[in-house]
């Protein structure tokens, strides 16, 4: 619509002279208006132009005059989109709750075979903490949902993906915790969704995760049945990783003693941390980061080497390092950030070409990835600095692929690297890989 602006002049009620602007494209629907006051189709595109600038009571108006003076046989389904945004009008203004329910149960009398005011039913009961009601709106909705028809103007109702998401949200809210995380991590593979879906899908899976997630834990008495062993395998009587990272890191560096690492994403410092012992048995010293304050303070109480509170993706390694006088070969790089974005945006920004790392640790969190993009783009990103990867999509349960682990050859012995090589298109219990069966 033209964006030339027309002067008029009117007279107000107390007969002054007032000028109003209005663009050339919003004149012709006027005039159209004005000749033809009671076409539904003029009615119609005057409204969604004033939905369009956000004069909402205009397109109210005429969303409304277009319901009325439509053929109630021809142009039902005209109609009933009418209801629906004269609804999304009032949802948008926010604080009217009532007169949106009101003009949604009028379109769902109108037309109950459709799921479009259903799903947006749904929505606003859910807002409003009316959760079984929500989950009822939508479990109608998706029995309607081979009758849904594209609408003249988008409220969001993209694709009956729509309606699947929606019921994910309804069921957590009424706590049906483990059939709505089921639903969320199944979308990204049942649906190709837009932009805005699959970010939400993704907010949802990195609040929600797995749930109570294994934690596979090496005793002393599993030392018999490592595939390869280390010196001062003995001092460790319990490791404190969550699926044998500690013991990888170990393992490709033959107990290392003295070490150097780079922790991003450090969480507990003891419970499933992967440097607790490095620090603890074999003097290793570091730097830790984690975004959680409550995690660094617990840190500091506890662990000997540093640790800060930053946002991974923000921090200039290349100072941070040079700052605390790392060595240039560091023994083992973790990255373990949440959503799966974000330990990838923060591995673009480790300066590979100063620094060299013996071993990493890469949380991809496939599982948990709506786009299922960042695994492959860590892989090619680490493979052209010349990191070998050493066993792929690592697990707790053998089923959530969520890490990657790897080496630099010119750091680790050939032959540790050829027992411990284990790269294929299964996903693998981090136990069963590294212990003998």
């Amino acid at each position: 619509m033209s964006n030339l602006k027309i002067v008029k002049s009117l007279k107000d009620s107390e007969n002054k002279t007032v000028n109003i602007q209005v663009s050339t494209g919003e004149m012709e629907l006027i005039n159209k208006f004005i000749y033809k006051d009671k076409n539904p189709k003029a009615n119609f595109s005057l409204a969604v132009h004033y939905f369009s600038i956000k004069h909402y009571a205009g397109a109210v108006c005429h969303f409304l005059r277009c319901a009325e003076y439509a053929d109630i046989e021809k142009d039902k389904n005209l109609i009933y989109e009418c209801l629906l945004h004269t609804a999304n009008c009032f949802f948008i203004l926010k604080n009217r709750y009532f007169t949106t329910e009101g003009f949604l149960l009028h379109a769902i009398a109108f037309n109950p075979k459709r799921p479009e005011a259903y799903w947006f039913l749904s929505q606003v009961y859910e807002r409003n903490n009316k959760r079984q009601e929500s989950l009822a709106m939508i479990e109608i909705a998706i029995t309607h949902a081979n009758n849904s028809i594209s609408l003249l103007l988008d409220i969001g109702f993209n694709d009956n993906y729509v309606l699947y998401i929606q019921k994910a949200v309804a069921l957590w809210w009424v706590g049906r915790f483990a059939e709505s995380r089921k639903m969320f991590f199944e979308a990204p593979n049942k649906f190709k969704m837009n932009d805005y879906y699959l970010d939400l899908v993704q907010t949802n899976i990195t609040k929600l995760g797995l749930g109570e997630y294994p934690f596979l834990t090496y005793t002393i008495q599993k030392q018999s049945r490592l595939k390869q062993t280390f010196i001062g395998i003995e001092k460790i009587k319990l490791n404190q990783s969550q699926i044998y990272q500690d013991m990888f890191v170990l393992t490709m560096l033959n107990g290392k003693e003295n070490g150097f690492y780079l922790e991003i994403g450090s969480a507990d410092p003891i419970k499933g941390n992967n440097t607790f012992i490095l620090e603890y048995l074999f003097n290793w010293k570091g730097i830790s980061i984690d975004f959680n304050e409550a995690e660094i303070e617990k840190f500091v109480k506890v662990r000997k080497n540093k640790a800060i509170c930053k946002n991974a993706i923000t921090i200039n390694y290349e100072t941070l390092l040079s700052g605390i006088e790392a060595p240039e070969t560091i023994d083992y790089l973790q990255l373990d950030c949440d959503p799966p974005k974000s330990t990838y945006d923060t591995l673009l920004a480790i300066p590979f070409e100063k620094y060299k790392f013996a071993v990493i640790t890469y949380e991809h969190d496939f599982y948990a990835d709506a786009r299922k993009m960042y695994r492959e783009l860590s892989r090619k990103y680490l493979q052209s600095f010349g990191y070998v990867l050493i066993v792929n999509d690592i697990s707790a349960d053998g089923k959530n692929s969520f890490e990657d682990w790897w080496v630099h050859p010119d750091l680790v012995k050939p032959e540790i690297i050829q027992k411990m090589i284990c790269v294929n298109n299964k996903v693998k219990n981090a136990e069963n890989y590294m212990l003998n069966d």
